[in-house]
């Protein structure tokens, strides 16, 4: 399906998480994923009062005790920073649990192995009874763990402290601070809160052998801060985008089919061929200013003067792009004149130019021979552009880029 806004056609379940099930994580429906206020720590840090949901200092119980079923602020999947699991290979670069009806497990950050699944049973207020079914991540099938839990008053913050456990590398896993999933699809922050945060898979600097070799789910490659109103619709390893929530709580033909601030990990120049292939432009080099050159000579293109820019401490350069009034010559499936492509993949996602389309236009020289890409774009209502750039610029100023996680 190509939409007419000209973007290649993208999936609603996010390549990152294809990856992740294609490792044998059976079901994984990763509703969204975690922000922070450090890389290395979640945000939303639990309040000393438990929120309506938990209670604290809730005494141990044993398992012969009756239960009542599993709190509805603990089903959620949670995310969080590397944690050290000996018997799960040592530091993850990113760790997920999740609460499903009667169950639990981890997801860790090899490559999305599930592990320490066990079942729920929650004993008293404020606490949980995990018994592992499965000798998966170094338990004993049938051993408890009691967890005290907390939430932060919004519930999207979760810190789940040990009471008692049979299984070591549970209570490693499962201990410390989460953040709540809160995205409609997959792969994503959804809605935000105003503050900082990271992303959860965005890969802006790369790591060996990403698309094609061994890959490590990575965690706070990118830092940001925004105000109220704002959103994240995707978080693959290619792509990002921060999108207002009025945006965001309409339907949408796929998540990358928002007004906001789009990010292409790793851009280059869309081939300039008559059937407008998802493919590379040939012969043309891979740095911001050889890129922004390229962009102005395409056919059909309106651009403004290429000012050079500092985005995360490094060089680039911005330009505004538009369609020339009365270009008419179109792609022949989907409309649109191609501009950029994903680089780095074999399921490339790529941006073309229409007749209402605005763009003001990042090239980010991240490193050597790999330009990201930053869109704020307006999509299909150009009438909002102007207002849109105005709200989107103190966003785009404020990015961090942090080391991949080795």
């Amino acid at each position: 399906m190509m939409r007419s806004t000209g973007r290649a056609s993208f999936a609603v379940l996010t390549r990152t998480l294809r990856r992740v099930l294609a490792f044998g994580v059976i079901g994984f429906a990763l509703v969204g994923c975690g922000a922070a206020t450090d890389p290395s720590v979640p945000r939303g840090s639990p309040s000393p009062l438990p929120s309506a949901g938990s209670t604290k200092g809730a005494a141990p119980t044993t398992s012969s005790e009756a239960t009542a079923p599993v709190a509805d602020g603990l089903r959620y999947v949670w995310i969080g920073p590397s944690k050290e699991v000996s018997a799960l290979g040592g530091p993850l670069a990113l760790s997920i649990i999740r609460f499903r009806d009667s169950n639990f497990d981890f997801i860790f950050g090899a490559q999305g192995e599930e592990a320490l699944n066990s079942t729920v049973s929650e004993p008293a207020p404020g606490q949980v009874r995990l018994t592992s079914v499965n000798t998966t991540g170094g338990c004993k099938v049938g051993d408890e763990g009691i967890y005290r839990w907390m939430t932060t008053p919004d519930g999207a913050g979760l810190t789940l402290t040990k009471v008692a456990e049979a299984c070591s590398p549970r209570a490693e896993a499962a201990s410390g601070q989460w953040i709540r999933a809160a995205c409609k699809d997959f792969g994503c922050l959804g809605d935000l809160d105003p503050g900082r945060h990271v992303t959860s898979f965005f890969e802006p600097l790369g790591q060996p052998a990403t698309s094609t070799g061994p890959w490590r789910m990575q965690y706070g490659q990118l830092s940001y801060t925004v105000p109220s109103g704002w959103a994240n619709a995707d978080d693959a390893i290619g792509f990002y985008n921060l999108v207002p929530q009025d945006a965001y709580a309409k339907p949408a033909s796929n998540e990358t089919a928002y007004r906001g601030i789009s990010l292409l990990a790793d851009a280059a120049i869309a081939a300039q061929d008559a059937a407008c292939s998802p493919k590379i432009e040939p012969g043309i080099g891979r740095t911001p200013g050889e890129m922004a050159a390229r962009i102005a000579l395409i056919p059909g293109l309106a651009v403004g003067a290429a000012t050079s820019i500092m985005i995360a401490g490094r060089p680039g350069t911005m330009l505004d792009v538009a369609l020339k009034s009365g270009w008419n010559r179109f792609c022949p499936v989907g409309g649109g004149v191609p501009v950029i492509v994903e680089a780095d993949t074999s399921d490339p996602l790529a941006w073309r130019m229409t007749a209402a389309g605005r763009w003001h236009l990042f090239l980010v020289d991240v490193a050597e021979g790999r330009t990201m890409a930053i869109l704020i774009d307006s999509f299909d209502q150009p009438s909002l552009f102007d207002d849109l750039v105005v709200q989107a610029m103190p966003i785009v100023t404020s990015f961090e880029l942090h080391p991949p996680t080795p």
